[in-house]
Protein backbone atom coordinates (compact mmCIF):
# COMPACT_ATOMS: atom_id res chain seq x y z
CA UNK A 1 0.00 0.00 0.00
CA UNK A 2 1.50 3.14 -0.85
CA UNK A 3 2.98 5.43 2.50
CA UNK A 4 -0.20 7.39 3.25
CA UNK A 5 1.40 9.93 6.19
CA UNK A 6 -2.00 12.44 5.71
CA UNK A 7 -5.09 11.06 3.60
CA UNK A 8 -4.89 14.62 2.36
CA UNK A 9 -6.59 14.49 -1.38
CA UNK A 10 -4.23 16.62 -3.41
CA UNK A 11 -3.50 16.21 -7.41
CA UNK A 12 0.06 14.59 -6.94
CA UNK A 13 -1.21 12.03 -4.18
CA UNK A 14 -4.12 10.74 -5.66
CA UNK A 15 -1.76 10.21 -9.11
CA UNK A 16 1.00 9.09 -7.37
CA UNK A 17 -0.84 6.16 -5.47
CA UNK A 18 -2.72 5.43 -8.61
CA UNK A 19 0.43 4.35 -10.52
CA UNK A 20 1.45 2.55 -7.38
CA UNK A 21 -1.83 0.41 -7.55
CA UNK A 22 -1.13 0.27 -11.10
CA UNK A 23 1.80 -1.32 -11.45
CA UNK A 24 0.62 -3.79 -9.19
CA UNK A 25 -1.39 -5.23 -12.14
CA UNK A 26 0.31 -4.48 -15.68
CA UNK A 27 -1.00 -7.69 -17.35
CA UNK A 28 -4.96 -7.09 -16.01
CA UNK A 29 -4.67 -3.25 -17.53
CA UNK A 30 -2.92 -4.63 -20.42
CA UNK A 31 -5.48 -6.87 -21.08
CA UNK A 32 -8.39 -4.30 -20.65
CA UNK A 33 -6.64 -2.22 -22.82
CA UNK A 34 -6.19 -4.34 -25.85
CA UNK A 35 -10.31 -5.76 -25.65
CA UNK A 36 -10.99 -2.61 -25.33
CA UNK A 37 -8.86 -1.05 -28.49
CA UNK A 38 -8.74 -3.80 -31.03
CA UNK A 39 -11.74 -5.44 -31.29
CA UNK A 40 -13.98 -1.82 -31.07
CA UNK A 41 -11.87 -0.72 -33.60
CA UNK A 42 -12.57 -3.71 -35.93
CA UNK A 43 -16.35 -3.29 -35.42
CA UNK A 44 -16.07 0.29 -35.85
CA UNK A 45 -14.36 0.34 -39.33
CA UNK A 46 -16.18 -3.27 -40.78
CA UNK A 47 -19.40 -3.90 -38.85
CA UNK A 48 -22.72 -1.86 -39.76
CA UNK A 49 -23.83 1.23 -37.05
CA UNK A 50 -26.53 -1.15 -35.65
CA UNK A 51 -24.19 -4.53 -35.29
CA UNK A 52 -21.13 -2.08 -33.49
CA UNK A 53 -23.43 -0.71 -31.10
CA UNK A 54 -24.65 -4.42 -29.61
CA UNK A 55 -21.22 -5.04 -29.85
CA UNK A 56 -20.02 -1.99 -27.76
CA UNK A 57 -23.22 -2.75 -25.34
CA UNK A 58 -21.01 -6.57 -24.89
CA UNK A 59 -18.05 -4.69 -24.31
CA UNK A 60 -19.26 -2.86 -21.47
CA UNK A 61 -21.16 -6.08 -19.75
CA UNK A 62 -17.15 -7.34 -20.25
CA UNK A 63 -16.34 -3.84 -18.88
CA UNK A 64 -18.34 -4.68 -15.90
CA UNK A 65 -16.05 -7.48 -14.71
CA UNK A 66 -12.98 -5.85 -15.28
CA UNK A 67 -13.79 -2.64 -13.76
CA UNK A 68 -14.49 -5.56 -10.65
CA UNK A 69 -11.79 -7.15 -10.71
CA UNK A 70 -9.19 -3.89 -10.79
CA UNK A 71 -10.99 -2.20 -7.89
CA UNK A 72 -11.12 -4.97 -6.22
CA UNK A 73 -7.34 -5.89 -6.30
CA UNK A 74 -6.58 -2.00 -5.47
CA UNK A 75 -9.26 -2.22 -2.60
CA UNK A 76 -7.53 -5.16 -1.16
CA UNK A 77 -3.95 -3.89 -1.56
CA UNK A 78 -4.73 -0.77 -0.02
CA UNK A 79 -6.29 -3.06 2.93
CA UNK A 80 -10.06 -1.30 2.16
CA UNK A 81 -11.74 -4.86 1.09
CA UNK A 82 -13.01 -7.12 4.17
CA UNK A 83 -13.63 -10.21 1.89
CA UNK A 84 -17.22 -11.29 0.98
CA UNK A 85 -18.76 -14.54 -0.86
CA UNK A 86 -21.53 -12.91 -2.25
CA UNK A 87 -21.60 -11.63 -5.79
CA UNK A 88 -20.80 -7.97 -6.58
CA UNK A 89 -22.30 -8.07 -9.89
CA UNK A 90 -25.70 -7.96 -9.76
CA UNK A 91 -25.38 -4.94 -7.27
CA UNK A 92 -22.72 -3.56 -9.74
CA UNK A 93 -25.12 -3.77 -12.52
CA UNK A 94 -27.71 -2.19 -10.80
CA UNK A 95 -25.66 0.45 -9.04
CA UNK A 96 -24.40 1.45 -12.99
CA UNK A 97 -28.11 1.77 -14.62
CA UNK A 98 -29.09 3.92 -11.49
CA UNK A 99 -25.65 6.17 -11.86
CA UNK A 100 -25.92 6.67 -15.58
CA UNK A 101 -30.24 7.36 -15.87
CA UNK A 102 -29.41 9.52 -12.62
CA UNK A 103 -26.93 11.56 -14.59
CA UNK A 104 -28.33 11.31 -17.79
CA UNK A 105 -31.33 13.34 -16.26
CA UNK A 106 -29.20 15.74 -14.42
CA UNK A 107 -27.80 16.63 -17.57
CA UNK A 108 -31.50 17.53 -19.64
CA UNK A 109 -31.71 19.69 -16.41
CA UNK A 110 -29.55 22.28 -17.63
CA UNK A 111 -26.18 19.46 -17.40
CA UNK A 112 -24.50 21.12 -14.34
CA UNK A 113 -26.75 18.76 -12.25
CA UNK A 114 -25.96 15.80 -14.49
CA UNK A 115 -22.00 16.89 -13.52
CA UNK A 116 -22.19 17.21 -9.97
CA UNK A 117 -24.37 14.10 -9.41
CA UNK A 118 -21.78 12.23 -11.49
CA UNK A 119 -18.63 13.56 -9.09
CA UNK A 120 -20.85 13.12 -5.85
CA UNK A 121 -21.22 9.35 -6.58
CA UNK A 122 -18.32 8.55 -8.29
CA UNK A 123 -17.05 6.65 -5.48
CA UNK A 124 -19.73 4.25 -5.46
CA UNK A 125 -18.21 1.43 -6.80
CA UNK A 126 -15.46 1.06 -4.75
CA UNK A 127 -17.59 1.53 -1.88
CA UNK A 128 -20.09 -1.42 -2.72
CA UNK A 129 -17.06 -3.55 -3.69
CA UNK A 130 -15.31 -2.47 0.10
CA UNK A 131 -18.02 -2.76 2.37
CA UNK A 132 -20.20 -5.32 0.66
CA UNK A 133 -22.98 -2.44 0.76
CA UNK A 134 -26.49 -1.93 -0.99
CA UNK A 135 -26.67 0.22 -4.23
CA UNK A 136 -28.76 2.66 -2.16
CA UNK A 137 -25.94 2.55 0.74
CA UNK A 138 -22.48 2.87 -1.75
CA UNK A 139 -24.17 5.54 -3.21
CA UNK A 140 -24.71 7.25 0.33
CA UNK A 141 -21.29 6.43 1.44
CA UNK A 142 -20.13 8.15 -1.69
CA UNK A 143 -22.23 11.27 -1.23
CA UNK A 144 -20.91 11.70 2.13
CA UNK A 145 -17.23 11.45 1.31
CA UNK A 146 -17.10 13.85 -1.60
CA UNK A 147 -19.05 16.86 0.42
CA UNK A 148 -16.90 19.43 0.46
CA UNK A 149 -14.53 18.18 -2.59
CA UNK A 150 -16.45 18.67 -5.67
CA UNK A 151 -13.68 20.84 -7.10
CA UNK A 152 -11.32 18.21 -5.83
CA UNK A 153 -12.49 15.47 -7.71
CA UNK A 154 -12.95 18.02 -11.23
CA UNK A 155 -9.52 18.32 -11.09
CA UNK A 156 -8.44 15.66 -10.39
CA UNK A 157 -10.11 14.34 -13.15
CA UNK A 158 -9.26 16.61 -15.85
CA UNK A 159 -6.14 14.38 -17.28
CA UNK A 160 -9.36 11.67 -17.91
CA UNK A 161 -11.70 14.17 -19.43
CA UNK A 162 -8.87 15.30 -21.57
CA UNK A 163 -8.09 11.79 -22.85
CA UNK A 164 -12.12 11.45 -23.59
CA UNK A 165 -12.31 14.68 -25.39
CA UNK A 166 -9.29 13.63 -27.38
CA UNK A 167 -10.80 10.88 -28.46
CA UNK A 168 -13.97 12.72 -29.64
CA UNK A 169 -11.72 14.86 -31.25
CA UNK A 170 -10.18 12.04 -33.22
CA UNK A 171 -13.10 10.91 -34.41
CA UNK A 172 -15.10 13.83 -35.43
CA UNK A 173 -12.31 16.27 -36.50
CA UNK A 174 -9.56 13.42 -38.00
CA UNK A 175 -12.52 10.81 -39.74
CA UNK A 176 -11.82 12.81 -42.89
CA UNK A 177 -8.32 14.12 -42.98
CA UNK A 178 -6.60 10.94 -42.16
CA UNK A 179 -6.90 6.84 -42.66
CA UNK A 180 -10.31 5.68 -40.42
CA UNK A 181 -8.12 3.62 -39.37
CA UNK A 182 -5.97 5.79 -37.81
CA UNK A 183 -8.26 8.18 -36.11
CA UNK A 184 -10.07 5.15 -34.71
CA UNK A 185 -7.06 3.25 -32.97
CA UNK A 186 -6.04 6.50 -31.32
CA UNK A 187 -9.78 7.17 -30.48
CA UNK A 188 -10.18 3.69 -29.23
CA UNK A 189 -6.85 3.55 -27.56
CA UNK A 190 -7.10 6.75 -25.21
CA UNK A 191 -10.75 5.96 -24.64
CA UNK A 192 -9.64 2.91 -23.26
CA UNK A 193 -6.79 4.59 -21.20
CA UNK A 194 -9.34 7.09 -20.03
CA UNK A 195 -12.05 4.32 -18.85
CA UNK A 196 -9.21 2.50 -16.97
CA UNK A 197 -7.88 5.49 -15.40
CA UNK A 198 -11.13 6.49 -13.96
CA UNK A 199 -11.54 3.07 -12.69
CA UNK A 200 -8.29 3.06 -10.71
CA UNK A 201 -7.81 7.09 -10.28
CA UNK A 202 -11.38 6.87 -8.09
CA UNK A 203 -10.64 3.66 -6.20
CA UNK A 204 -7.25 5.66 -5.05
CA UNK A 205 -9.58 8.80 -4.00
CA UNK A 206 -11.85 6.39 -2.17
CA UNK A 207 -9.11 4.69 -0.08
CA UNK A 208 -7.66 8.23 0.36
CA UNK A 209 -10.89 9.79 1.91
CA UNK A 210 -11.78 6.96 4.12
CA UNK A 211 -8.53 6.57 5.49
CA UNK A 212 -8.89 10.84 6.44
CA UNK A 213 -12.14 9.36 7.71
CA UNK A 214 -10.13 7.32 9.99
CA UNK A 215 -8.26 9.69 10.79
CA UNK A 216 -10.58 12.02 12.15
CA UNK A 217 -12.15 9.08 14.55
Amino acid sequence: MPEVKSAEMTFSRVYHDSAVYAETMVPLILMVFLINTVPMVYADLNWSEADGTRFAGLIGLVNLLFQLLVVKRILEFGDRFAGSNRSFVPRLFGLQIVYFLAIAAGLVCLIVPGIYIGFRWSLAVPALIAGDNSISGSLKESWTLTKGKFLDLVIISLPIVTLYSVAIFCVVFLWDRVEPIISMMVAESLASLALIATWIIFAAIYIRLTTLEREKT
